[in-house]
């Protein structure tokens, strides 16, 4: 199984020609702020964008997306924020956990979480994750953020200042998913890792960045473009 994932996007499709075997992939993930600022109407221009790429997207808002934005996700069935799925291909599965929006910033952004919501929202997350663990142990696990953990190399500001999310770096130390997609500080686009989980920040997509996963059985690859 083959899965691309980006965010960051802003309202920018145009790297997508860029992303060799798009249509072909088997699912596009975007961990957030598909618009600047935008709602409803924004988001729909953007999925209906992406689908025009790869027609297997599933999506969540990031902390620069309205909440109408997260309102039309949940419309179309697509939403991942405060979601456990599970996606298949063939004989492979992939558990994914979603959570969108950020940690508070000092830009009072339209988006924004209290570490408080954001670890309940992975944990409650997580628990719907064991149905899906349970039919098939040793499924590989995917946490898809939109905020990355704090204190990594994916976090960090040109400054130094670490500005992500506390509640998503215990949830990883505790669960130790088998990967951590993110994004949020377009600066911090890099990879690094957290015990047994590999961490991948994609950058901002308009200057290209975007993650490529494969799956096979309970194998997981990531490399970062």
């Amino acid at each position: 199984m083959r899965i691309v994932l980006c965010g960051d996007i802003h309202q920018h499709l145009e790297p997508c020609a860029n992303i060799p075997g798009l249509a072909a992939c088997d699912y596009l993930l975007v961990h957030g702020d598909l618009t600047n600022f935008g709602g409803s109407t924004a988001t729909a221009r953007v999925i209906a964008g992406l689908r025009r790429f790869c027609p297997r997207v599933f999506a969540q808002t990031g902390n620069l997306d309205r909440r109408s934005a997260g309102d039309f996700l949940t419309q179309e069935g697509i939403n991942l924020h405060g979601q456990a799925r599970l996606l298949v291909k063939g004989g492979n599965s992939l558990i994914v956990i979603g959570l969108g929006g950020s940690n508070p910033t000092p830009f009072c952004t339209p988006n924004e979480l209290s570490e408080e919501a954001m670890a309940r929202l992975l944990d409650e997350a997580w628990r719907r994750a064991g149905a899906f663990a349970a039919s098939g142990a040793g499924l590989p696990t995917l946490l898809l953020t939109h905020a990355p953990p704090h204190g990594t190399r994916l976090d960090r500001l040109k400054n130094g200042c670490h500005v992500g999310s506390k509640a998503v770096r215990t949830f990883i130390e505790k669960y130790q998913p088998s990967l951590c997609v993110c994004g949020h500080i377009h600066e911090a686009k890099g990879e690094d890792r957290l015990g047994a989980t590999a961490l991948f920040n994609c950058g901002a997509f308009a200057q290209g960045g975007w993650v490529e996963i494969d799956v096979e059985a309970a194998n997981i690859r990531a490399k970062l473009f």
